[in-house]
């Protein structure tokens, strides 16, 4: 499994240690960040690197906050696609445009020249097609800000509620994709991957929380 655009790779770290037979690779262009998080997080099962390994190389790529600074999405998405296997998953998580806070806050950050800028789904879903990504499943999380530590239980109740609503949409602060490659198809059905078991059982717990 990837991350693409780590940072300094506390997630990816995280995700390794809960799940030591999977191989994990942090990606990031920034060395400081990279060599940061080479100091703090020593797991076995992962590895750091500057940039896509490519070559149909994973069974699944997974990414926070990364496709609204993208200078050129089109060619960043043909290089995840040649990453991932055939039949291989990406989930991508990006700030939600239609929550209000949301919105005002990269708004903002933008304007102030902070490398900001807004995740538009009706210019990027067209993208993840055109490179041979089937979009699985969209859906909408995190409706209390990731500042909240430890949230108290009706609040966990009503966020797991707001979060299978059509509440979600607006209130969700994070839309989260899973990206199939489409050529992955055997006998008519997906074929399962252990990149794919990983995310689907913590991969939203162990990055918000």
């Amino acid at each position: 499994m990837v991350e693409f655009g780590s940072g300094t790779g506390r997630i990816c770290a995280r995700l390794a240690e809960r799940f030591p037979l999977t191989s994990f690779t942090a990606v990031e262009i920034d060395e400081h960040l990279v060599a940061y998080g080479q100091r703090t997080y020593r797991v076995d099962n992962l590895s750091w690197n500057h940039e896509l390994p490519g070559e149909e190389s994973v069974d699944a790529v997974f990414s926070i906050d990364v496709i609204h600074h993208l200078d050129d999405r089109p060619k960043m998405f043909d290089l995840i696609y040649s990453t991932v296997r055939p039949g291989g998953v990406w989930v991508a998580i990006e700030p939600n445009l239609w929550h209000p806070a949301i919105a005002f806050a990269q708004e903002r950050m933008k304007r102030q020249g902070l490398g900001e800028d807004h995740f538009v789904p009706w210019i990027s879903e067209p993208e993840f097609r055109r490179a041979g990504f089937v979009i699985e499943s969209r859906r909408y999380c995190h409706t209390w800000p990731a500042a909240i530590k430890r949230p108290p239980g009706w609040a966990k109740r009503l966020e797991a509620w707001v979060e299978e609503s059509a509440a979600a949409g607006v209130l969700g602060a994070s839309v989260v994709y899973a990206l199939r490659r489409d050529r992955g198809r055997t006998g008519g059905r997906w074929r399962r991957t252990a990149g794919e078991h990983a995310a689907g059982h913590a991969f939203l717990r162990a990055s918000h929380r």
